[in-house]
């Protein structure tokens, strides 16, 4: 599955690098939130990575 995230990368001399990202969300589908979630992450379809 490919998600809409942002990714960073810190860098401190003397440190290892400190990586992290976050996934992009948006309002659950009704059947997502009867499980009581209130947030979905946004799925990307393969032949829509480039745009």
């Amino acid at each position: 599955m490919n998600i809409a995230c942002l990714g960073s990368r810190r860098t401190k001399p003397g440190q290892p690098d400190l990586l992290s990202f976050a996934a992009f969300t948006d309002e659950p589908l009704p059947k997502i939130e009867t499980a009581s979630h209130d947030r979905c992450i946004i799925p990307i379809k393969p032949e829509n990575i480039e745009a």
